[in-house]
């Protein structure tokens, strides 16, 4: 059904290739296809249409991040993080996209701190700091972190107890070579 959908929207942008929301159902439609690329490439060109819109920017870097393309993703947060300096949600991004690279781990756990400090009831902003923690070495942390997160969200979702579980091996494992 998705495919056919998907053709049905490729059809209806060829056919109104100005239509904004037609062409970002049809970015929608190829990531939620697994056409990663495609959805990339046209969202890109969207987001390049409307710069100012921050919510077709919004819309990009979750593009970007699905497609796995991390630095663009990055690079369009932080073009929104100017102009909205407290938008939780883009803080939590900007720091989930930033967790691999551990030259700038403080960075990122210092964005994932202000989106937990902007919202403090939302587990995901929670999930993201106790995996920054968790890979900064910060595990007492990590395991504070993770544990709000599974108290916030009302159905907790197999991720955050694996990460829950992980974070407590790690921590039995360092009390074991601190035992050493």
């Amino acid at each position: 059904r998705h495919g056919e959908a998907v053709t049905a929207l490729q059809q209806g942008h060829k056919k109104f290739p100005d239509e904004t929301e037609l062409r970002r159902e049809l970015v929608r439609s190829l990531a939620v296809i697994g056409d990663s690329q495609r959805a990339f490439t046209l969202g890109e060109a969207l987001a390049r249409q409307f710069p100012h819109d921050l919510a077709i920017q919004k819309f990009f870097s979750q593009i970007a991040m699905s497609a796995g393309r991390d630095a663009d993703a990055e690079r369009v947060l932080r073009r929104i993080l100017v102009q909205r300096p407290d938008d939780s949600p883009v803080l939590n991004d900007l720091a989930w996209v930033m967790r691999n690279d551990r030259t700038r781990s403080a960075e990122a756990v210092e964005f994932a701190r202000r989106a937990v400090a902007l919202s403090p009831e939302e587990a995901n902003v929670w999930d993201t700091l106790a995996e920054l923690y968790r890979r900064a070495g910060m595990l007492r942390d990590a395991l504070s972190a993770i544990e709000r997160a599974i108290q916030l969200s009302d159905t907790p979702r197999a991720e955050l107890l694996a990460r829950h579980r992980l974070i407590l091996k790690a921590l039995k494992s360092s009390h074991r070579s601190d035992e050493r």
